[in-house]
């Protein structure tokens, strides 16, 4: 079986302060603190991680940390492999445990595992990884996959920003390249990753699930929905639309409006 995640590598050290304070890592991480504190800012929000207390970064999220007391902690290197057809969504920043006696219990033993190079070292340490990651993202299955997809990758959240200020318009795979700064193949793979559809399947699914909002909140035509959500015509919305749900928008429209 393909696994999600590649372990790319790991260490236990100890900072008094971060090489890097500000930016973004070039890759995914997860950061374990066995001893001391620091200030770390995320999302817009500000925290305090400390001694237990767990982080993941993304390669796309923008981060200030700064050392409060000197830290000893785990840190750990991984990338989504693309190959793998289920790729779990992980929250990034500081991670709160349901279970936090088996997280503990997984990292005292990936500890012990850093002084060993040994090949079943290495095998055991990308299985342990894999157990905290679905671990993490098994607890926070209460975020919406939009949620999690915004809060947690920059380059998604300025193409589903662009998408939703230009509803009305007709929108290319290269519109949303252009708007988060990347090209197809990595927007692509990002795509795939958080909700397992192509940009372009993304975007068709999109302005769809806006249309039935539309069908059952607004007395919005047909016509008029088609046109605020960027489609060429009525008749191609409407037989898209069918294929995609099973029913014309006058019949969901029968079936679930006001």
């Amino acid at each position: 079986m393909t696994k999600p995640f590649i372990l790319i590598n790991s260490e236990l050290t100890k900072r008094k302060e971060f090489r890097i304070t500000s930016g973004v890592q070039p890759t995914y991480a997860f950061l374990y603190i066995k001893s001391g504190s620091f200030a770390l800012k995320m999302h817009g929000q500000k925290t305090v991680i400390s001694k237990g207390d767990a982080v993941i970064f993304s390669d796309s999220e923008h981060f200030y940390r700064s050392v409060n007391k000197e830290i000893e902690f785990i840190f750990v290197k991984f990338k989504f492999n693309p190959d793998c057809s289920f790729l779990p969504m992980l929250p990034t920043g500081k991670i709160t445990f349901k279970d936090n006696k088996r997280f503990l219990s997984t990292m005292n033993t990936y500890e012990k595992l850093l002084l060993d190079n040994s090949k079943e070292s290495a095998y055991l340490k990308q299985h342990l990884l894999e157990d905290v990651l679905l671990q993490i993202s098994n607890e926070n299955k209460h975020l919406s996959i939009k949620e999690n997809a915004v809060n947690n990758d920059n380059i998604l959240s300025l193409a589903i920003a662009f998408l939703d200020q230009n509803l009305n318009k007709k929108i290319a795979v290269e519109d949303l390249c252009k708007a988060s700064a990347t090209n197809p193949s990595t927007l692509n793979f990002r795509f795939r990753r958080a909700f397992n559809l192509s940009t372009g399947e993304f975007i068709i699914n999109h302005k769809l699930s806006n249309a039935k909002k539309m069908l059952v909140t607004t007395t919005y035509t047909v016509s008029e929905i088609a046109f605020r959500l960027g489609f060429d015509n009525q008749f191609y919305f409407s037989t898209l639309f069918k294929k995609r749900e099973g029913l014309s928008p006058l019949a969901y429209r029968q079936k679930h409006g006001i």
